[in-house]
């Protein structure tokens, strides 16, 4: 998490953090812990930041700026939010849209669990790629299944939340592809 990134895209959109926070539904007091980088948010607060900062969910999260960067697998960053049962690992710095990179993270879903409390849609496309146990994809109105080695491609604007049926945890890799990512629960 880079709450100083938070701060700084902020001062230079001209927003306070009273405005902040009356657009995110959360207290000035919060936000500024944030941007200290004494607090985590939710991946839910996260979105309703970058989408009130205008700027892709995950250029929030990422703390590198260099050009090449080695990302060593015992010093990947790890995410988790209080309201979603995965655990992600970067494996891709910073998105870029206007370089055309594709954002690539691991997951490790939890048995019998959802992702979200509720359905997602971004204005990129996703693919997911079950590495270890199985894995149902709600795409809309449909269920997919899928066990280790099958992938799934999600068209970008579309509603879905991935579930952990099994006893075990699911494991894969999930690929979003270029754009100026923007994250949005679905009903």
């Amino acid at each position: 998490m880079n709450g100083s990134k938070i701060r700084k895209l902020r001062t230079a959109a001209g927003i306070t953090l009273n405005d902040l926070a009356a657009q995110t539904q959360t207290t000035a007091g919060y936000l500024s812990q944030l941007e200290r980088n004494l607090v985590d948010p939710s991946l839910c607060t996260l979105r309703k930041i970058a989408q009130a900062l205008n700027t892709p969910l995950f250029s929030l999260i990422d703390t590198q700026d260099d050009v090449a960067q080695i990302i060593r697998k015992d010093k990947r960053e790890k995410i988790s939010f209080a309201d979603t049962n995965v655990i992600l690992e970067i494996l891709t710095p910073n998105i870029d849209s206007a370089q055309g990179n594709v954002f690539v993270m691991t997951f490790s879903l939890q048995p019998h669990c959802w992702s979200n409390s509720e359905r997602v849609s971004h204005n990129v496309d996703e693919c997911f790629y079950v590495q270890c146990g199985d894995l149902e994809v709600l795409v809309d109105s449909e269920t997919y299944t899928l066990s280790a080695g099958d992938s799934i491609y999600i068209k970008a604007n579309t509603p879905h939340n991935i579930y952990n049926p099994s006893d075990h945890a699911s494991i894969g890799i999930s690929t979003l592809s270029s754009g100026a990512f923007i994250s949005v629960a679905c009903p």
